[in-house]
């Protein structure tokens, strides 16, 4: 309260002297900043708030050198809140950016291991389907090859069977005396009739003549039939 009021007992309703603000006005002023105290969500703001209410409360009561004095405070203080929330929102702003940078490394990471494991997958699926091709083309060449050692037996066993049948004693005894007419000599004595052997004889040798040609004839037939086989086999890739 002013001092002219304390003196006369009276409320002064004029303005206020010594360049003053109205008791009114600073009540006002005042439950604003109490108001803001509360909202305030800083303490540094709400210290700001408390110096602010003490110095609005005061300030009609203070000379105009301390009003001055007490304004150059309040814009001081005003600066300074004023480069706290500045800064308040710089760090916001950078951990709002830091937080998104995060986030976008993140989804890079995702995406590389994503794209390497599908890379992975694909060259796996070629090895699998090159794996599943080269049995397909072993299978057929081994069941080529069997075909053609079938068929090779068979032609042996059937060449064996001809043979069989035309190695007989009378075809060889033929051959024989074939063989002996071709050659040619002139024989002088008296044991020309003795050099013909007995026909039973020549029967029996031809016939053990023509078992043995024919083993040997199906031996050399098989043999070689196996040699053409391995030929293939051992210079495929």
């Amino acid at each position: 309260m002013d001092p002219q009021q304390q003196r006369t007992g009276a409320p002064q309703h004029g303005p206020p002297q010594n360049g003053g603000f109205s008791p009114i006005l600073t009540v006002f002023l005042s439950f604003l900043s109490l108001f803001a105290l509360l909202i305030s969500p800083s303490p540094v703001l709400n210290c700001f708030s408390v110096m602010y209410i003490q110095i609005r409360l005061g300030i009609f009561r203070a000379a105009p050198e301390e009003v001055l004095k007490s304004i150059r405070n309040f814009k001081q203080m005003e600066e300074e809140r004023t480069k706290v929330l500045i800064s308040i929102e710089t760090q916001r702003v950078v951990e709002k950016q830091a937080e998104t940078t995060k986030k976008m490394a993140v989804s890079e990471a995702e995406k590389n291991a994503n794209v390497g494991k599908i890379l992975m997958e694909q060259k796996m699926m070629e090895k699998d389907s090159a794996r599943q091709k080269q049995e397909i083309e072993n299978q057929m060449n081994k069941a080529h090859e069997k075909s053609l050692a079938d068929a090779a037996f068979y032609r042996v066993m059937k060449e064996a069977e001809a043979n069989k049948l035309k190695l007989t004693p009378q075809f060889l005894e033929l051959k024989f005396i074939e063989a002996i007419a071709d050659n040619t000599k002139n024989f002088f004595g008296d044991k020309v009739l003795n050099m013909v052997p007995d026909q039973r004889l020549l029967g029996n040798f031809l016939q053990r003549m023509s078992g043995e040609m024919a083993r040997i004839v199906n031996l050399e037939e098989v043999s070689r039939e196996r040699s053409e086989i391995q030929v293939p086999s051992s210079t495929r890739p």
